[in-house]
């Protein structure tokens, strides 16, 4: 007796299940992709504070938070001096940039969260060179932000000292470190329902968006150099690091 065949209907019925199987499942895993890459970010996170506290005791608990310039840019590892500079110059490192310099950071990595999707934020692509100064034309940014501390020198090439660095101790409570979070467009662009935030004692939580979304401005806006309270607003004790303080 001849082998009976699948008929069409058969066929187009499996291939329906096969289907619907590929609808259900892909999307469980992808979202257990993102949950392996908000452990790692998590880990990371943890591996920046570990580095943070061993500065900080060779250094008299002080600490590298903060931003440069007139700018709140505290994701900057090196700067290029508005795309001037064509040779590395030290003093063009900043803040975790110069805890690179110092040997502190010895697993780059921890510096660029696995779900950032943007190039230059993260790490050795040719829009952020590794390390920082290899490629003095261009910035190295980290992909974590990190608490906006004002440490501005005064303007006007008058060469006052700025404001010392932070002590660690004094942000026990606060976060210290979050994932980009500089727009929305930037969150969407790497956990996209959340961020993990570092809080001084060591502390990594996951916060909802919903927490710090008020304060993210609307969309991919144009790159500015101008201060503002997005990130922070000490006065009014307002913008997302004030809203992941309420959140641990």
């Amino acid at each position: 007796m001849k082998p009976r065949g699948f008929t069409l209907i058969e066929l187009l019925v499996v291939v329906v299940i096969i289907a619907l199987l590929i609808a259900v499942l892909l999307p469980a895993l992808s979202s257990a992709r993102e949950r392996s890459r908000r452990t790692v970010c998590q880990a990371n996170l943890r591996g920046i504070h570990t580095n943070l506290v061993l500065y900080a005791e060779e250094n008299d608990n002080f600490t590298l938070l903060g931003y440069w310039g007139t700018r709140q840019q505290s994701y900057s590892m090196y700067s290029t001096g508005g795309g001037a500079s064509t040779v590395y110059e030290e003093n063009r490192l900043h803040l975790w940039g110069r805890m690179v310099k110092d040997g502190y950071a010895r697993n780059p990595r921890f510096y660029w969260c696995p779900s950032t999707r943007f190039p230059i934020y993260q790490i050795n692509t040719p829009q952020n060179p590794w390390p920082p100064g290899s490629d003095p034309t261009k910035l190295t940014r980290a992909s974590y932000s990190a608490r906006p501390i004002d440490l501005n020198w005064a303007g006007g090439g008058s060469g006052t000292f700025p404001l010392p660095l932070p002590k660690l101790r004094d942000y026990q409570f606060q976060a210290i470190a979050v994932d980009t979070v500089s727009s929305t467009a930037r969150l969407d662009e790497t956990h996209q329902k959340g961020v993990n935030a570092l809080y001084g004692d060591g502390q990594v939580s996951w916060v909802e968006r919903s927490v710090i979304n008020a304060n993210l401005p609307v969309g991919d806006p144009a790159f500015s150099t101008s201060f503002n309270n997005n990130l922070l607003n000490p006065g009014a004790q307002t913008g997302v690091f004030y809203d992941l303080d309420r959140a641990k």
